[in-house]
């Protein structure tokens, strides 16, 4: 995405209440410093300006993520998404 000189970290940039993170699906991987949190030019300084000041279309990065998590193939010894969801909400 970016440069990057410090570890990745998932800036939870979705719609959500006081004291509650947005849903992973509206997670950017970030550096921790720089760009998530701590840099002039980090998404807790800029806010929505963040993305345009760095040249991101933010819907289309986020579709290509969740395309990618999609097509990738769960380890052999996990069970399916859909048997861990319904496994936990039975």
């Amino acid at each position: 995405m970016l440069h990057q000189q410090w570890p990745t970290e998932a800036a939870h940039i979705g719609p959500h209440g006081m004291s509650q993170k947005a849903d992973d699906t509206e997670a950017a991987p970030l550096c921790s410093r720089e760009h998530h949190q701590e840099g002039p030019e980090s998404l807790h300084v800029l806010g929505k300006k963040f993305w345009e000041h760095h040249g991101i279309d933010w819907p289309e990065l986020r579709a290509s993520l969740i395309a990618q998590y999609n097509a990738t193939p769960l380890p052999r010894y996990e069970r399916s998404r859909e048997e861990r969801y319904s496994s936990t909400h039975s």
